[in-house]
């Protein structure tokens, strides 16, 4: 086995050093500490200009004699943090693309029925440029009352924008003064409304997709015959999740905003017939 395997001992050490010191000072990391015996020993020795001995680095590295089974545990190890680095790099490349993507997405909705625009995007040949109040589409009432639902969420203070639900870099980049003299959101009127109605007039392989989703986080089950309590119930939860705050790790937003970007996206693959990609993979990032 290549000697830059071994490293049976590294994933321990580094779990060690990133601890928090047990003396008077709680908020330092072990690390620190470490590095300041270690430097001022270094300082030591190269102002008696003794030299100095260097001790084994098998410590960390692991480099010496390995047994089959240490070499196991080597590879263990080594699969283990490869496997890692890989799913990091992965949501890392998602999330810049989803956070760049976002705006030209909300754009794309803007002025638009969703309903209707839904309908466009899947191949129907239909006017899409009017308000949602305007659209004599049959799924309107059921719309909006899904719309007013969302409504209720009470997002957490510094998520995003009350108003729009959008992140409030993004809202603040595009709020604008109206003729009366108030402020308001150029993204007004979109997230929500979106949401709302790809999960009722879209296809059901996109609604399948987002249900499953949803199962994934304990919101939703297979059993449809709930009582009006469970509706009720399970309503709630679903509003709790959507004002969480998303799994971006470099951007702050909402669980709602998530879910809009990932909806649009399948409605985008379903009309362009490519295969959705697998919710499995956006509920695995919300978990870590």
């Amino acid at each position: 086995m290549d000697s830059w395997l071994h490293s049976r001992n590294l994933d321990r050490v580094c779990q060690w050093l990133s601890g928090r010191t047990v003396g008077n000072d709680l908020c330092a990391l072990r690390v620190t500490e470490v590095f300041q015996l270690v430097s001022g020993a270094w300082g030591r020795l190269n102002y008696t200009n003794h030299g100095y001995h260097s001790p084994r680095v098998s410590w960390i590295t692991s480099t010496g004699p390995a047994s089959k089974a240490d070499d196991a545990a080597d590879e263990a190890s080594y699969t283990s943090r490869e496997q890692k680095r890989q799913s990091d790099r992965a949501r890392n490349q998602r999330e810049g693309r989803d956070w760049s993507g976002l705006d030209t997405r909300l754009l794309s909705w803007m002025d638009r029925c969703p309903i209707c625009h839904i309908r466009r995007r899947a191949g129907h040949d239909i006017d899409a440029y009017h308000k949602l109040k305007a659209c004599q589409d049959e799924q309107r009432e059921v719309v909006t009352a899904e719309i007013a639902k969302l409504q209720e969420i009470e997002f957490a203070t510094g998520v995003c924008c009350q108003l729009c639900a959008v992140p409030q870099e993004t809202c603040y980049d595009s709020t604008y003064v109206s003729r009366q003299g108030k402020e308001k959101c150029l993204y007004d009127g979109i997230v929500r409304e979106v949401v709302a109605a790809i999960m009722v007039v879209d296809p059901d392989i996109v609604v399948e997709k987002m249900y499953a989703w949803m199962r994934n986080e304990g919101i939703w089950s297979e059993n449809t015959a709930w009582s009006e309590e469970e509706v009720q119930q399970v309503t709630e939860m679903m509003l709790e999740w959507f004002s969480r705050r998303a799994s971006w790790r470099h951007f702050t937003a909402s669980v709602l905003v998530q879910v809009f970007i990932q909806l649009d996206q399948w409605v985008e693959a379903f009309g362009k017939g490519v295969e959705l990609e697998d919710w499995v993979t956006v509920s695995s990032y919300s978990k870590q």
